[in-house]
């Protein structure tokens, strides 16, 4: 038998290693500090794979659960106000004559 044979029957098995997906968070308002697989001292939560590698930071963290944040807020630009005054004919131009411009929100 050669030596490569030798050296594969003499192998032992070997464990395989389970990757821990991590994020690391502010404990005090729960906002993401920042994703890793490796252990640092601070609190952190086990994600998925897939978390991980989406890397979102429009999460939270509340009760040890993560909690995306939905975004409700629906903003128009509007024709009120005195913020800021827009060229008549192109309202990307700001000018000291034309249109006043305000960006409204709407809560939902």
């Amino acid at each position: 038998m050669s030596n490569f044979f030798k050296a594969i029957s003499n192998m032992k098995n070997t464990t395989k290693v389970v990757s821990k997906y991590m994020l690391y968070y502010n404990k005090d308002n729960g906002q993401p500090l920042f994703y890793s697989m490796d252990v640092v001292d601070g609190d952190y939560i086990v994600v998925g794979v897939e978390v991980y590698t989406q890397a979102n930071y429009n999460v939270y963290v509340k009760d040890g659960e993560l909690v995306e944040m939905i975004f409700k807020d629906i903003s128009k630009l509007t024709q009120h106000g005195n913020a800021s005054t827009c060229s008549d004919g192109d309202i990307t131009l700001i000018s000291d004559e034309g249109t006043n411009w305000s960006l409204r929100s709407y809560d939902n």
